[in-house]
């Protein structure tokens, strides 16, 4: 079960390492330490709530994978919401990846991002338009990302449900480059370090 503690000591991390991004964290902050009740990863939250991605770096190709999100239209990575029987935020992330791309278990490798444990090692805020065919408006994710190294086979096995497709994106490409503005020369590194 992922915890109040596990929380807190994430968003503590991610405020470490992007200062600047003070405001964007502060509203998921307040609402951890607020005592209303209401889960941070309930999608039925209007206000917003939490979610993961795993971000999926095949080492060898020196690329990363990406789904075309059926309901928003981008290319994004493998992500979701957290459900009751996650874990940990990780075990969240790996779930979601499994779910959405058939890669499961050990084929992902977690990087370690703060003294020897997996955290998030970035963090978007957005608003997902309202969808009525689940009975949902408007409300905003907070979305934390995850870095996972993968060595396997390219082809993937997509949820057709949730994707239209896959692609595995070079890191040069200007859309990845983008999409992963805060963490991309981490990424570089990482393909260029011996296997």
């Amino acid at each position: 079960m992922i915890t109040t503690a596990e929380l807190e000591c994430t968003l503590e991390y991610l405020r470490d390492i992007y200062p600047e991004r003070q405001a964007e964290l502060e509203p998921l902050s307040e609402r951890i330490r607020s005592s209303s009740g209401r889960s941070l990863a309930d999608r039925s939250n209007s206000e917003g709530h939490l979610t993961v991605s795993g971000t999926v770096l095949h080492v060898r190709m020196g690329r990363v994978l990406l789904l075309h999100h059926r309901a928003l239209g981008l290319w994004i990575p493998p992500g979701g919401h957290i459900e009751p029987g996650d874990d940990s935020l990780p075990a969240a992330a790996v779930r979601e990846v499994c779910e959405e791309t058939g890669i499961c278990g050990h084929a992902l490798r977690p990087v370690c991002m703060s003294g020897g444990l997996q955290t998030a090692l970035d963090f978007d805020v957005f608003t997902v338009p309202a969808n009525e065919r689940r009975g949902e408006g408007a409300h905003r994710h907070y979305n934390l990302r995850y870095l996972f190294l993968y060595d396997g086979p390219e082809e993937v096995r997509i949820a057709p449900d949730e994707s239209l497709g896959y692609r595995w994106y070079p890191l040069d490409d200007p859309y990845v480059r983008r999409l992963y503005e805060r963490i991309w020369s981490r990424l570089r590194q990482l393909v260029s370090l011996p296997r």
